[in-house]
């Protein structure tokens, strides 16, 4: 701790909204609430997301506050994303006879082009980067020998997707980069994840920022351009919102919040639990469901 900021890797991403959380649901007194608030602290929620993933699974709940930084903002909606690998094979010779090969590599370069073309369209017709979707290359990797013509390329291409164009905007993608060069031999989507598309006077984003401004936090209900485990939870009918502390430094060496965005973070969620499960309010107890493992990966 230093002044009026706590510092250490994950202090913002995400250990303060788990502490704010686990402070509000040890203030409560057993039978205080008239629903069950659910603390899910859950695994791998930078890759996979497998602990979301179960959570949905076996539990259904009326709402859901999803405790990623936000600079104490109420997040109603945001993109998902994709990921498409492609493979370009070419013919490998010395390089001193490269016109005897097919440099793979430059014929990724193609490919390359044509993601950034695709990318420089969608920007002109929305300039906005949490409105409008994007997509990069931002892996290439080659694993031929000095002195050898590359015989194969691997690109892995990273979109963010918005609204209920994202199959079609996965597609665009995908006939960019066949069109691109006929030695494109392999192009396949590996990973997908929903946009979370509520609007915002959605009763849980309205009643958390209602919450906020009971405890002196101007809050707005906004978009946000990343992707968050709130679109699974969304995806099966739990609505839901991202809500939590300030700083900076994610994924960085230097890491930090401040100890008041801290403190106005469990004020908030405290406010919100206590009127959302209350006697008459929406939420109720959350329950267990019968679990479907046909989706498990």
């Amino acid at each position: 701790m230093d002044g009026e900021r706590l510092y250490g890797r994950g202090v913002l991403d995400t250990k303060g909204g788990l502490a704010a959380a686990m402070l509000v649901a040890a203030s409560f007194a057993d039978g205080e609430l008239a629903g069950d608030l659910i603390v899910a602290a859950v695994a791998d929620e930078e890759s996979g997301s497998i602990g979301t993933e179960a959570l949905v699974r076996e539990w259904s709940a009326d709402g859901a506050v999803v405790l990623e930084p936000t600079d104490l903002q109420v997040i109603a909606s945001h993109r998902g994303f994709a990921v498409v690998e492609a493979t370009v094979r070419g013919r490998a010779t010395h390089t001193s006879r490269a016109d005897r090969g097919a440099n793979a590599v430059h014929e990724a370069v193609k490919v390359v082009t044509a993601v950034q073309a695709l990318d420089a369209a969608w920007a002109a017709g929305d300039p906005d980067p949490v409105c409008r979707p994007t997509v990069m290359v931002n892996r290439l990797h080659s694993e031929s020998e000095l002195f050898t013509v590359p015989a194969r390329c691997a690109l892995t291409i990273e979109m963010r997707t918005t609204g209920s164009a994202a199959e079609q905007q996965v597609r665009q993608v995908i006939d960019a980069v066949r069109a691109a060069s006929p030695a494109v031999v392999e192009c396949s989507l590996v990973m997908q994840r929903a946009p979370l598309a509520q609007p915002a006077d959605h009763l849980l984003a309205t009643a958390l920022q209602r919450a906020a401004a009971q405890n002196d936090v101007d809050s707005t209900v906004a978009a946000a351009p990343y992707w968050t485990d709130a679109a699974l939870h969304s995806g099966v009918g739990t609505p839901a919102v991202v809500f939590g502390p300030s700083g900076e430094g994610l994924h960085e060496d230097v890491e930090w919040v401040t100890i008041d965005s801290q403190r106005r973070c469990e004020a908030t969620l405290r406010t919100l639990a206590r009127q959302w499960c209350g006697p008459g309010q929406p939420g109720r107890p959350g329950r267990p469901v019968r679990p479907d493992l046909s989706g498990t990966r």
